[in-house]
Order: structure tokens, then sequence, then C-alpha cells
């Protein structure tokens, strides 16, 4: 996966955020927005967390 792919993966996730903000978001609902396995979408998405 190229860095333009990983971009465009977490603009997925983070617009399905901004769109169910109210709701109960799983890891499950952001893979599934992304396209990805929730394995895949968590190892994404862990590298963002720590570097907050």
């Amino acid at each position: 996966m190229d860095k333009q792919e990983n971009v465009e993966v977490m603009q997925r996730m983070q617009d399905y955020i901004e769109q169910n903000i109210g709701e109960l978001i799983t890891l499950r609902d952001l893979s599934n927005s992304a396209g990805y396995s929730p394995f895949h979408s968590a190892r994404m998405i862990n590298p963002v967390i720590r570097a907050q």
C-alpha cells in the first residue's frame, strides 16, 4: 500500500466518523467504510493514534 492509498483510506474512515459522530462507532464499522479488515484497519489507525 502506498502513501496516497493510505491517506485515502484514512480519509474514508474520518468521513465515516464525521457522518456518524452521534452513534457508537466500532472498528468493524470503520473497517467496512474503508474496505479493509478490522485487523488491517487497526494496524493503520494505531500509528496515527500514537502520534497524537
